[in-house]
């Protein structure tokens, strides 16, 4: 918090804080703090203007969250630091020492799930279409329209570049110049300059309908297609303004798997459990579907290992013991070595294992991340922790992963065979996360029919972009 201290008399005129000022001051008893904008991009400045009466004396001004916003030293401009919300309060006394308050609500953005200088495909999540050059061409005024995703050609990719001021510069893969979207008013267009008008405010949708989908705006207008494929600015929010980022280069891909007997502590009866029996499709499909250097599944890995693929992989299974907020790590002969948690919060006092969390990842660490599965009990379930509780599967997506799901209930690996068995083949059958899952959930009614029982899907939890493609 910082304090002004007392405040001479000055003009009744209503002042904007300049450079080298102190707040300024209205005739009447009133006290007032504005913003030019009240929602930042991580790195984007604002100007602030305060206005108190002419006798207030203990001027003082505070923000909740400094890791949030940070202000000029001369209280005319605050500057984003990092993605999330703050207060900025201000309040002094009057003449007769009534103290007077005001304050604003300031959110702060990032680009989250982005790579910088990474080259993506962006796919409109009304047509399906990807963004694309219109005319083959590397020449200013090139029109920007839709590509069927059959046509993955560079004319089809687009270089992220962030900006120091928090924008986001969409440069054409195509272009042997670096020329890249620009927007002269409603038209978009390919354009050789990296001036304004080129720059994006990117924005991740946190929640709701369209979660993990992507809105460009700029100058407070969003990148919007048409049904018939044309790309165009538009004022408001519609069907067509939203939209899937999906990364070109395709990495790691990556599965745990467990397999150990152990005792039954009831029937004293010595059980196996068992998860790899979809190991091999899993490196089948992923290796064909161009995820290299490789696609490989491990079976009783350490949580170490898992935390360093997590945090650098494209695609993330995890099949064995699960619980709220946390999956497990065994040897061959049960002994739980490790386990990862969604927050840090959880930590175990007295744990005889290895401990990771989800929340130590950087921000945006897990931006690689195109589709994690945690394929164990109660994976997606919250866990308390005081006042607060944490999700796994939340604080996954929280840090950058595109689509995360989990389960909502326990489940027996008989189902989860089933599922993941469909799973994979839909993937690879070019279908969409979300319509593999569907694939999952139907091959698995009909397995439970089959034997007699009414079990009607998968009972998962998912957070993200699910109408992403993987192939």
């Amino acid at each position: 918090m910082k304090k002004f201290g007392s405040i001479l008399l000055t003009s009744a005129v209503l002042l904007t804080l300049c450079a080298g000022a102190i707040p300024v001051y209205a005739a009447d008893a009133s006290i007032s703090i504005t913003s030019t904008k009240t929602v930042l991009m991580v790195g984007q400045t604002t100007s602030v203007t305060i206005s108190v009466p002419s006798s207030a004396t203990d001027v003082t001004i505070d923000i909740d969250d400094e890791d949030v916003l940070s202000y000029s030293d001369t209280y005319s401009t605050i500057t984003g630091l990092e993605k999330g919300t703050a207060v900025i309060t201000v309040s002094c006394k009057d003449s007769s020492g009534n103290v007077l308050t005001d304050s604003i609500t300031v959110k702060v953005r990032a680009p989250t799930g982005l790579i910088n200088n990474a080259d993506y495909y962006i796919m409109n999540c009304n047509t399906g279409k990807l963004l694309s050059l219109e005319t083959i061409s590397d020449a200013n005024n090139v029109n920007i329209s839709g590509r069927a995703r059959s046509d993955k050609s560079s004319y089809s990719q687009w270089r992220v570049l962030m900006q120091t001021d928090g924008t986001t510069r969409l440069q054409s893969v195509y272009s042997t110049v670096g020329r890249s979207i620009y927007t002269p008013g409603s038209r978009v267009i390919l354009y050789n300059s990296t001036g304004a008008p080129t720059k994006f405010d990117l924005h991740r949708i946190e929640s709701g309908t369209y979660q993990g989908k992507y809105l460009i705006r700029f100058n407070n207008k969003y990148l919007t297609m048409d049904s018939t494929g044309d790309a165009y600015m538009s004022s408001s929010l519609v069907a067509g303004s939203y939209w899937s980022f999906m990364a070109v280069e395709k990495g790691y891909a990556d599965m745990f798997s467990f397999n150990y007997d152990f005792v039954d502590s009831q029937t004293n009866e010595t059980l196996c459990f068992y998860t790899i029996s979809e190991n091999d499709d899993f490196e089948d499909i992923f290796f064909d579907l161009g995820y290299a250097p490789t696609a490989t599944a491990t079976v009783n890995d350490t949580v170490s290992t898992a935390y360093e693929y997590l945090t650098s992989g494209n695609v993330f299974i995890y099949y064995g013991h699960g619980g709220p907020a946390r999956i497990s790590f065994q040897t061959t002969n049960n002994v739980v070595t490790g386990k990862l948690y969604a927050h840090s919060s959880l930590k175990g006092g007295n744990a005889d294992y290895v401990q990771c969390f989800v929340s130590d990842c950087a921000d945006n660490g897990l931006a690689s991340q195109r589709c994690v599965l945690y394929l164990g009990c109660s994976t997606g379930v919250s866990a308390p922790r005081g006042n607060n509780e944490f999700n796994l599967v939340d604080e996954t997506f929280k840090k950058g992963a595109h689509c995360v799901l989990g389960l909502s209930e326990d489940s027996d690996t008989g189902y989860l065979n089933v599922w993941l068995d469909a799973f994979l083949n839909g993937i690879k059958s070019s279908k969409t996360i979300a319509q593999a899952i569907e694939e999952g959930d139907l091959v698995l009614k009909k397995y439970a029919v089959e034997r007699g029982t009414d079990y009607e899907k998968l009972p998962t939890y998912t957070a993200g972009d699910s109408d992403q493609y993987l192939n």
